[in-house]
């Protein structure tokens, strides 16, 4: 239901109009308000500042794309969270340090780093640590933007300082002027969003290129699985693709454990609709299976009665 709720929530918010721009300054006092657009889009995204030092106000400038969004953010001391659930857990986090420290589930990220916060299902907490910070924030849906690299679940650091020369830093700069652009609803903003998700795909690659993976295959295609799954595309082909390996290889490791593929995708996505079921029991099941990477009501109850028919074999 929460789910439904915020979808209806992010589609308001963009109806009628391609891009949403808002520049705000923020203070503990009209954050209880929970007033105006900023407050509007960070509820539907479910994102939720718990605190924030009273010695100063927060400025914020946030430009959003359907499914991207990009903030900047100059402030003081504060405490924010991002319970992911089912509505989220294919999101991914870009934040760029330009000023202060931020501390993200326990890791200090300092100026001049950007992390890279993988799709999952656990709670993120994010905190601002000095008096004066100044950070960008890159909210995307991972499912929703072709050509990424696999995206682990853990934070990836890296230093701008290190790329002198490379391309990174202009882009980083390409997104701090993106915030602070003020679109009119009749312009094209296709040219805009197509730079964007370029940029945001170079610096996702840069970020996870810096460490190599050495989990075993069958861990990281589940975990592909387990993030990517509400993507009605995802396939052994686009997945050995993204790992590097070829399909062969793919559906060889699957095979050894006496699974398939094809199984192992729909038993998530079964799973997924089982919980999303019993959250929403009054959702109609074409929508349930939408929001659990089924193509259709007929493949979902298919799955379902698979899942509960190995429970019992379990069992």
């Amino acid at each position: 239901m929460a789910r439904t709720i915020r979808q209806a929530q992010k589609q308001a918010l963009f109806r009628d109009r391609d891009v949403l721009h808002t520049e705000t300054i923020v203070t503990s006092a009209t954050l209880r308000k929970r007033q105006g657009e900023l407050s509007h889009y960070l509820e539907a995204s479910n994102i939720q500042i718990r605190s924030m030092s009273e010695q100063a106000p927060a400025q914020v400038r946030l430009t959003a794309f359907p499914h991207m969004m990009f903030m900047h953010l100059r402030g003081p001391e504060m405490n924010a969270e991002w319970p992911r659930d089912a509505a989220s857990v294919g999101r991914a986090v870009l934040v760029v340090v330009a000023n202060g420290a931020v501390r993200i589930d326990g890791t200090r990220v300092q100026a001049g780093e950007i992390a890279l916060i993988g799709p999952g299902e656990t709670t993120v907490v994010a905190e601002a640590l000095n008096g004066r910070n100044e950070l960008l924030a890159v909210s995307f849906g991972a499912h929703k933007l072709e050509g990424l690299p696999f995206l682990g679940s853990s934070l990836g650091i890296i230093t701008l300082d290190a790329l002198e020369g490379s391309p990174l830093k202009p882009m980083v700069a390409f997104i701090a002027a993106l915030c602070d652009l003020d679109v009119a609803e009749d312009d094209d903003t296709q040219v805009l969003q197509n730079t964007a998700q370029s940029i945001v795909r170079t610096l996702a690659r840069a970020i996870v290129d810096q460490a190599p993976e050495t989990a075993p295959l069958y861990d990281r295609a589940c975990r592909v699985l387990e993030t990517q799954y509400l993507d009605l595309a995802l396939n052994a082909k686009s997945v050995a693709l993204g790992l590097g390996v070829s399909e062969r290889t793919l559906q060889t490791v699957f095979a050894k454990r006496g699974e398939t593929f094809t199984g192992a995708l729909r038993l998530i996505r079964a799973k997924a609709a089982a919980k999303n079921r019993e959250a929403n029991p009054l959702t109609a099941a074409v929508t349930i299976a939408r929001m659990s990477g089924f193509g259709s009501e007929s493949t979902m109850y298919r799955a379902i009665r698979e899942l509960h028919t190995e429970g019992r074999k379990v069992a």
